[in-house]
């Protein structure tokens, strides 16, 4: 290739020549000495300047001692050493400037992989060799450095998974590095770090990262001494250098140690660094991130400070002077803590939550602290998680973004912070919120806003923090309210919702929802909470956000005091929530919307609920659907006759999404129902049977493909809510149903049709029988059809929807096994049959999915309980002995069957009860032909005599005994499947 061609790597507008250089690097890579090319081309510094050029020929390199350098020659492997070697020479720029960080890298990367194949034994002066190009440049040492990270992320990085040998041989490499070089490398960091102090902030940054990775696994007294930690903390007070001198001492004081050891380093360095003045940076410095390292340096040195003392009581109960020692480290951090919790940057903030999390346990679990002590220690967090809870003047409500959502994050783990504080004193929580939210409840018009949400979070937060001794027992006897129901008065007392400030508003409705059981024990309060969501602070607020929620709080209060509504109130509620009961005409503009089409299905819920719970007569009641009906079903109707005429797909888009809407609005509107008040018994069937009518007329109407797809969606949803709330009276509908719904006959179709018709036939079982009869031998030959459709093996969506059918249909015919309508399947062409029955016993051996090979074992051992006697079909004892037994033994043999998988271990669980099941019913015949058959599997005389004795055990000693049958029966590769 040319050198224009060449460049091609870097002209990405030219995809032609783009394209055609990165064939010629995979050409390079796959070429026996593409690599020697690659290294002489980099050598001889053509493109010393072309950065992108000189990365590829490192990634043929890089290729090269992935896959064949560990085969080399001697001569050639020393070919990549000498490159490596000389590196340093030719890595600069044709200006002199150092190679792009990514070249950089990559060397490092191809550096270390040589490394861990060579190093001890082929290349034992490997760091020698490395530490003798090095010279006072600190481009040369910037490499060295890049290379030790390169090392450690081969060899001790944990988040890199291993294999065994890989382990081994990086446990080989640590070992003589500890023994050989680690203390040469110590010596030299030192070295840089004390050269370049204040000069070169980019390599005392890098080897300060060196230090952090490799403290975790080098002798830390190499480090943490009087000669090198002052070196740590001067670098701490470079503004240039603190923040990887903070990471640094972090992994330091990170490394696991002895107790009673890691207590004195800790305290070692925490007194190094207050002589310093590092810790008045919380105090002093502005630059945030620089104080996020620092609070998280002086986390980790509180948390292992915390672990230090759980160990070493554990291990040491009665030393109580070194538990001491450890407790008063502890206490003198608090302090600092404390500030740094309450620094006005979250962030910084966030960086020691674990600190006062692990504090608060242990404060909880160590009950020695003084009274007074203890309300203060109290008082001083709580007040500091009750300012940082408000929300700041840069809190954009009306465009919540990243930042929003990142206080939104913290403010969860303050409510962690809460929750703890309330385990060391439940009472005073709830103490200190009770006082707080009796003085906003009287003074909320004159209060900021941010300081009336708080006091409504806090006693939202105690529903979950306190106990149920406090929150969960609800009583309305004068003189037994608990703290809760308390609090609960003062609110409904108040105004509170009248606030101007969406968050107040949304917070006071989170919070008398959290305790809507209240409303039944104290129903006078009813109609003041009724008062407030329907007035224009709760479901006709201004902002589209508080209307949203309101809606899906309302229902829930709906459907708490359904007792408690007479039929005036009932009356009111749906006059008053009339205009959000309308469904957005075609026509509509969708902004002028006052809530979203998911917010209206909660509302059409409360308009039944309402209906069906309240004290009307029955005929009321039913007069009352009727209009609500007609009210979703006249748009449904009229998008009828336009579908019917209007041929584009871009007029039928509004419509059809009119027509969801009002099927989705009368399936919820049926969620009222319940076993107590049925659809039968309020008269109301023919009402939703009508509806259904309707909606199956709509699958009728030729339009787009997609929009049928959708609408065949929409009234499958609302058949499911049907077969919950109705009797015999639907049966007649599901034929033209079903047809209506698998028009297209094809993958998805079928597959989401399947748990429908099981819903069916769980239900009414034997009341359906003829229609399966009829409808079964289509419905398992269009699952044949689909399955065969050929499709691309990249496909993996494809694929999924594959197996998902598979699943489907297997746990069809388990609806029918199970619920003992075989009378289907006997009726069936006997070839039609067979064909089923193969397609179970292929299920449950040759597809690798453990979901529906246990449905499929589950259908094979109903199918001998059913059949297996006298009164079973002719032909199918010859089938079980022929195929269910052997498949029982086909499946767990295959190597893609894992019985440790959890599972593949519950398939195998049916694999044992399918053969218990045969031994039940055919007894000593079963035994006999077992021990004619296990020996066909190459199993001994022995082994066939210990499976027959399990197999006449209890059912879970068999369960115990097959999954040890089988892993020995593979291990010892006796049977290949």
């Amino acid at each position: 290739m040319d050198e224009s061609e060449l460049f091609g790597i870097i002209n990405t507008s030219n995809p032609a020549d783009h394209a055609k250089a990165l064939s010629f690097f995979e050409h390079l890579k796959n070429a026996p000495n593409g690599w020697l090319d690659c290294i002489s081309a980099i050598r001889c510094r053509r493109y010393a300047s072309t950065c992108q050029v000189v990365f590829f020929h490192l990634q043929v390199i890089e290729h090269h001692v992935k896959t064949r350098y560990a085969v080399s020659t001697e001569n050639e492997r020393e070919v990549i050493r000498s490159f490596l070697r000389d590196w340093p020479k030719i890595q600069l720029k044709h200006d002199g400037t150092p190679p792009e960080v990514y070249v950089s890298n990559k060397v490092a990367q191809i550096s270390a992989l040589v490394y861990v194949q060579d190093y001890p034994s082929r290349w034992p002066e490997y760091f020698d060799d490395l530490i003798a190009i090095c010279d006072n440049c600190g481009t040369f040492l910037d490499h060295f450095l890049l290379v030790l990270l390169a090392i450690d992320g081969e060899i001790a990085d944990r988040d890199i998974p291993r294999s065994a040998q890989e382990l081994q041989r990086n446990t080989v490499i640590k070992d003589t590095m500890r023994e050989k070089v680690v203390v040469q490398l110590v010596e030299f960091w030192y070295k840089i770090l004390t050269m370049f102090n204040g000069l070169s902030s980019k390599t005392t940054k890098l080897c300060l990262e060196v230090i952090g990775k490799y403290i975790q696994w080098i002798d830390i007294n190499l480090v943490a001494n009087d000669r090198f930690v002052p070196v740590l903390v001067s670098n701490l007070c470079n503004h240039e250098t603190r923040e990887a001198a903070a990471d640094c001492i972090h992994e330091v004081v990170s490394k696991g140690m002895d107790p009673i050891d890691k207590t004195k380093l800790v305290e070692s360095f925490a007194r190094v660094l207050g002589e310093a003045g590092v810790w008045l940076a919380f105090v002093q410095e502005p630059d945030e991130d620089y104080l996020c390292k620092l609070g998280k340096l002086y986390c980790v040195m509180g948390t292992n400070l915390i672990e230090s003392y759980w160990k070493f009581s554990k291990s040491h109960p009665a030393q109580n002077v070194e538990l001491k020692f450890i407790l008063d480290a502890i206490e003198a951090k608090v302090p600092l803590l404390l500030q740094i919790f309450g620094n006005d940057c979250d962030d910084v903030s966030a960086m020691v939550l674990d600190f006062v999390r692990d504090y608060l346990h242990l404060i909880k679990s160590f009950r020695e602290m003084s009274d007074a002590n203890l309300k203060d220690f109290k008082a001083s967090f709580l007040d500091v998680i009750i300012r940082k809870l408000r929300f700041d003047s840069s809190y954009d409500f009306n465009h919540e973004g990243e930042d929003e959502a990142c206080f939104l994050e913290y403010r969860k783990q303050l409510k962690i912070i809460f929750d703890n504080l309330g385990l060391v004193d439940k009472n005073y929580l709830v103490s200190e919120v009770q006082k707080r939210l009796h003085y906003t409840t009287q003074t909320w018009n004159m209060l900021p806003f941010d300081e009336v949400e708080v006091s409504l979070l806090l006693f939202y937060y105690l529903g979950e923090t306190v106990p149920t001794t406090m929150s969960g027992q609800w009583s309305a006897a004068e003189g037994q309210l608990n703290p809760i129901q308390l609090m609960m008065v003062q609110v409904m007392n108040s105004d509170i919702y009248m606030y101007q400030h969406s968050a107040v508003v949304l917070q006071y409705f989170e919070t008398i929802i959290r305790y809507e059981k209240f409303f039944v024990c104290h129903p006078e309060y009813i109609v003041k909470g009724l008062s407030a969501f329907l007035k224009e602070k709760g479901l006709f607020h201004p902002d589209l956000k508080v209307r949203s929620r309101c809606c899906y709080l309302f229902s829930r209060f709906i459907k708490c005091i359904r007792g408690g509504i007479t039929a005036d109130l009932m009356q009111s509620i749906i006059d008053a929530i009339q205009p959000l009961l309308q469904i957005q005409t075609i026509s509509a503009d969708r902004k002028d919307a006052l809530i979203s089409r998911d917010d209206q299905l909660y509302l059409f819920e409360v308009i039944g609920v309402l209906i069906v719970s309240g004290e009307s007569e029955n005929q009321k009641k039913r007069e009352l659907m009727t209009d609500i009906l007609n009210l979703v079903l006249y748009p449904c109707r009229l998008g009828i006759e336009q579908l019917k005429t209007i041929k584009d797909p871009a007029q039928q888009d509004p419509i059809v999404e009119v027509v969801m809407q009002a099927i989705a609005l009368t399936g919820r509107l049926s969620k009222a129902f319940s076993s107590q008040q049925t659809m039968k018994s309020l008269g109301c069937v023919p009402l939703f049977l009508e509806a259904l009518s309707v909606f199956l007329q709509l699958l009728e109407i030729p339009i787009d493909e997609s929009f049928t797809v959708q609408l065949q969606s929409s009234v499958r949803q609302y058949l499911h809510r049907l077969v919950v709330c109705l009797e015999e009276e639907l049966l007649p509908y599901i034929p033209l149903a079903s047809q209506a719904l698998l028009k297209n006959c094809d993958c998805k179709s079928i597959q989401e049709y399947i748990p429908l018709i099981n819903q069916v036939i769980t239900k009414f079982k034997k009341e359906v029988v003829p229609f399966l009869k009829q409808m079964f031998t289509p419905m398992v030959q269009g699952v044949f059809t689909a399955l065969q459709v050929p499709i691309e093996q990249n496909d993996l969506q494809a694929q999924r929807e594959r197996q998902l059918l598979r699943r489907q249909y297997f746990q069809f015919i388990a609806a029918i096994v199970t619920n003992n309508v075989t009378d289907v399947l006997s009726a069936q062409d006997p070839n039609v049959l067979n064909e089923v029955m193969m397609t179970v016993i292929q299920g449950s051996v040759d597809f690798p999915d453990p979901v529906a090979q246990k449905a499929c074992f589950s259908i094979l051992k109903k199918l001998v309980e059913l059949w297996a006697g006298p009164e079973g079909p002719d032909g199918f004892m010859d089938f079980m002995y022929k195929n269910i037994v052997p498949a029982c033994f086909m499946a767990p043999l295959k190597i893609s069957f894992d019985i440790n998988d959890a599972q593949t271990l519950i398939a195998l669980n049916e694999v044992a009860n399918c053969l218990k099941s045969v031994l039940i019913k055919r007894k000593e015949e079963f035994i006999a032909f077992m021990i004619t058959y296990l020996p066909t599997l190459k199993i001994s005389p022995e082994k066939t005599q210990e499976f027959v004795n399990a197999l006449q055990s209890d059912a879970k000693n068999f369960r115990s005994y097959l999954k040890t049958f089988f892993q020995q029966l593979k291990a010892t590769g006796a049977f290949n499947s």
